[in-house]
């Protein structure tokens, strides 16, 4: 019997989408109620939701060592034999690898808010630079494993317990759900959550009683982790000599420098002693004071709260405007903030969001269908990180627990072997261009439905792959603004929104850059669009090159008609377009599926 079903035609679109944002708000609903303010009952039906599955941390268990007290070196008898990792110690809680670090570290070099809060974090905590990691960590990898204590180092041990309570919280499983592999939100994330920080921790170490004991204590405990971590490479370089000897079958020179290592494994254990012993003497200072510590990891879930709501608006603002959500650039974290922030602040913008967004949704309806009806090849193997499309030897690795690790470090790199695919109907085409008139009469209305009708076409142009340019014209017209089929430029696309000129009209002006795009293209198939509220004379002249043109390199012109000021006169659109829609008819429309929108959406 075959079970096989359409899932489409049990939900629509809009009832998925509902049933998205439902989850969204019982998410945010949910990050409301503290996890010590649950009964039992919820903290079983919480723990065993599909989102606690999902984006919860996991712990890893301390691993027994066994000693062997009639070993012949020291490295037998601490049981450290073939395990020389456990020389080295982490500085993070949370697991990570160097890619994971590098990412996090550019994105500190890019934002000032960042660098400020380490700064004032630093001098109050030498291990905050570790906490702000782990924060972000523990949001944006895709497996977030917790270290035991054995593994890292004595210094950061209250980053972990800090860490420990704040992790799989309902505060950070609704956050996590908008940051895990997203640089961005994990980073904005980690941003909000740290100033956070730097407040509480200031309360809790002022309520401290013997404060500068206590941090008197963690310098010479940081000092002598230093020290430990140098004597741990020594040791590393020296069992890196004897390897290399013992191939060489030099045994006599092996065994000397495994004499020497020996003592200097006895001096590391003898320096984590020492190190234990000033941990001990901090725990013993701030005993008194362990509620206050409890009560700043308590609050910082309030801080995940702000963030997640921060993050979801954040998210939105990026999916109406383009701003890089679900592409495969990247986009400098900087750069998209200030963006986000210039869209906050300007009332202008804000109006444009929510029309963005439905003029989104049009345009990119009817494509959607035109690649799922088209053919779709492999043209080559490439770097990236989309599972649906890895190579059969690549998804091999998630079998094995060795080879998964690596797997998932390479996904976060971008760099797992993986099939290009194109559509047959969406390849070697040429630029979309976007002709906006930003004359006096379309102040107003006319200019934010213009504006918003040429970021939906901008969605196109990036979901064909194709070159996209916007020529803002009046009397005259300004330089196109390119944005190229790879590209993701938050600051082109404002400039798109927010340029107006005022004065006269001049059509052929920007026909006649548009056309110099065309011919510099590579390509056939070329679209405009024409966006106008008004009528203006072109020279026959120039109708005559330009429908010449328009043969040589297979361009089509469409026309649309800014009417919603109640203009109607679009007899010189006629002239040069294909054909002509009027812009109210699209505004009035909020079925992305409508007749009109498939005209001038589906035909680009």
């Amino acid at each position: 019997m075959n079970f096989d079903f359409d899932m489409d035609k049990f939900f629509s679109e809009d009832e998925v989408e509902d049933e998205f944002l439902k989850q969204e708000i019982d998410a945010i609903n949910l990050a409301g109620k503290k996890i010590e303010d649950m009964t039992d009952e919820e903290k079983e039906k919480f723990q065993n939701s599909s989102d606690y599955k999902e984006f919860s941390a996991n712990f890893q268990e301390t691993e027994y060592i066994e000693g062997n007290m009639n070993g012949k070196t020291v490295q037998e008898v601490l049981g450290l034999s073939n395990r020389r990792k456990s020389v080295r110690y982490s500085y993070n809680s949370i697991e990570a690898y160097d890619e994971d670090i590098m990412a996090y570290e550019d994105i500190v070099d890019q934002s000032p808010i960042m660098q400020n809060t380490l700064a004032e974090g630093e001098e109050l905590l030498p291990t905050f630079k570790y906490l702000h990691q782990d924060i972000f960590l523990s949001l944006y990898k895709y497996d977030v494993q917790v270290l035991p204590v054995d593994k890292i180092h004595i210094e950061v041990r209250m980053n972990r317990n800090i860490m420990e309570q704040l992790v799989n919280t309902p505060e950070y499983i609704s956050l996590r759900r908008t940051c895990r592999m997203d640089e961005f939100n994990a980073a904005l994330g980690a941003e909000i959550i740290g100033q956070e920080a730097i407040e509480l921790l200031r309360e809790m170490l002022d309520n401290i009683k013997n404060k500068q004991q206590q941090l008197d204590a963690m310098d010479q405990l940081v000092q002598q982790e230093e020290m430990m971590d140098s004597l741990a490479e020594d040791i590393d370089d020296i069992q890196d000599q004897i390897d290399e000897l013992l191939q060489q079958g030099n045994s006599e020179q092996a065994a000397a420098l495994q004499q020497q290592m020996d003592g200097q494994m006895l001096s590391l254990e003898n320096m984590r002693a020492r190190a234990e012993a000033i941990s001990q003497q901090c725990d013993e200072l701030v005993s008194d004071d362990e509620d206050s510590v409890l009560d700043m990891t308590r609050q910082m879930g309030t801080a995940y709260t702000k963030a997640t709501e921060q993050v979801v608006e954040s998210t939105k603002l990026c999916e109406a405007w383009g701003l890089g959500v679900g592409q495969e650039v990247r986009v400098a974290y900087q750069n998209k903030k200030d963006a986000i922030e210039k869209i906050r602040r300007s009332s202008k913008l804000g109006q444009m969001t929510d029309i963005i967004g439905r003029m989104k949704e049009s345009a990119i309806t009817e494509q959607k269908k035109k690649a799922k009806h088209g053919a779709v090849e492999i043209k080559t193997t490439t770097m990236g990180n989309k599972i649906q499309d890895t190579l059969p030897s690549e998804r091999m690795n998630m079998i094995n627990d060795v080879t998964k690790k690596d797997f998932m470090r390479r996904m976060t790199e971008n760099s797992l072997m993986v099939y290009e695919k194109e559509s047959n109907k969406q390849k070697n085409k040429g630029p979309i261009i976007v002709c906006v008139d930003t004359s006096g009469s379309m102040s107003g209305n006319q200019e934010i439905w213009s504006k918003a009708m040429a970021c939906g076409v901008l969605e196109i142009a990036q979901y064909q792959k194709r070159d996209f340019a916007c020529i803002l014209y009046s009397s005259r017209a300004e330089e196109p603004i390119v944005i190229k089929k790879d590209e993701i430029s938050p600051d082109k696309i404002i400039q798109v929104a927010e340029r107006f000129s005022g004065g006269g009209t001049n059509f052929e002006a920007p026909l006649q850059k548009a056309c110099k795009l065309i011919e510099d293209s590579t390509f056939k198939e070329a679209d405009i669009l024409f966006i106008s509220d008004g009528d203006c004379g072109v020279s026959s002249d120039f109708l005559r090159k330009f429908k010449r043109l328009k043969e040589e390199k297979e361009f089509r012109c469409f026309g649309v008609l800014v009417d919603v000021g109640g203009h109607s006169a679009y007899t010189t659109l006629n002239e040069f377009c294909d054909n002509v829609t009027n812009i109210s008819n699209i505004a009035e429309l909020s079925n992305a599926d409508s007749d009109v929108n498939k005209g001038i959406f589906g035909a680009l």
